[in-house]
């Protein structure tokens, strides 16, 4: 059994906020209520905006996951954040985050409780760990996924 304690559900960019899969939504999330486990949303596209997000989000006790360099989180406290690969170019997957990247990330984590990156790049392993090199130990919990080995590792201090 996953001892996960977050779980993410991601929605593609043609899950559009309509009234149907609104309602889909909040009784989909309500029904799978469980207190073991702390429930991630990634909404994808242009069509959700800040506030449906939280709406949405406060509805249904999700929190809101995104790329830090592409938009802010609309949930306080935990963060949880995909790193896409594409700050300030469009490379994407090849992109390799640069120290300045890295110090941005770590000051945008300061302002939460509880911080989750999973770098989703080809250089993921190489950048978690100049990340964790240059973040105090004290206030940040990294948990850093590897997708291309599907292998998990957890940073805890």
């Amino acid at each position: 059994m996953l001892k996960a304690k977050y779980i993410l559900f991601q929605c593609p960019a043609s899950f559009k906020p309509t009234n149907k899969n609104l309602e889909n939504m909040i009784w989909f999330f309500k029904k799978i209520k469980n207190p073991a486990y702390c429930f991630v949303w990634e909404p994808r596209g242009t069509d959700w905006t800040g506030n449906i997000i939280l709406e949405i989000c406060r509805k249904c006790n999700l929190i809101h996951c995104v790329d830090p360099f592409s938009r802010q989180p609309v949930t306080r406290n935990v963060a949880y954040f995909r790193l896409h690969g594409s700050p300030p170019g469009r490379k994407m997957y090849y992109y390799d985050y640069t120290e300045k990247d890295l110090n941005k990330l770590r000051d945008m984590c300061k302002s939460f409780n509880e911080v989750y990156c999973f770098f989703n790049n080809m250089n993921m392993y190489q950048n978690a760990l100049q990340l964790v090199n240059i973040s105090s130990k004290f206030w940040l919990i990294f948990h850093v996924y590897f997708w291309n080995k599907f292998f998990n590792h957890i940073f805890h201090w």
